[in-house]
């Protein structure tokens, strides 16, 4: 009898990418200033408007944002499309924080974060591998908050943000699916 001694490795890998967006979020800033934000652990559009990107004054901001994801679904994920699932904005005053949470548990959906406004003391935003809070040994990846800078990630990849350290931290979510 042959003993068959052969190991085979096996693992699971998931990639989230950190790019910058070059666009002016002047526009965006006026329209925060007359946008209603719920108050939770931090202030979010997403209770009243999951949608926030169809707002009207809002309508370069799309087309620039959909022209991004349409290349970067195009050119990195190598898929022909994009629907959007949903958008909201989220403001962070001092000590807000978002619990550790996901977006989705599918593997064509993706989430983008844009950080619209952040300064120095903006707490970063903490992304964990799958199986978090029950596997611990694997790390964690922290991404500074700056300005215009984009995140873009699997949906089912746990992340959270700190509780924050100024009033500037204002960031732009939305989930979308590939095919």
């Amino acid at each position: 009898m042959v003993e068959d001694k052969t190991i085979k490795k096996h693992s699971f890998s998931f990639v989230f990418y950190e790019l910058n967006f070059q666009f002016e979020i002047s526009s965006i800033i006026e329209f925060l200033k007359k946008t209603n934000f719920t108050k939770g652990q931090q202030l979010s559009t997403f209770v009243a408007n999951n949608q926030i990107i169809e707002e009207q004054e809002l309508y370069q901001f799309k087309q620039n944002i959909f022209s991004f994801i349409s290349d970067f679904t195009i050119n990195v994920l190598k898929k022909e499309k994009f629907s959007f699932l949903g958008s909201w904005f989220q403001a962070y005053c001092q000590g807000d924080f978002h619990d550790c949470h996901t977006h989705g548990n599918t593997s064509n959906q993706y989430s983008l974060l844009l950080y619209i406004q952040a300064s120095e003391l903006s707490s970063p935003t903490i992304f964990y591998p799958p199986g978090h809070p029950y596997l611990h040994e694997f790390g964690e990846i922290k991404i500074q908050p700056v300005k215009n800078k984009i995140l873009i990630f699997p949906s089912c990849i746990p992340h959270t943000a700190c509780p924050n350290k100024d009033d500037q931290r204002i960031i732009f979510s939305a989930n979308f699916q590939v095919s």
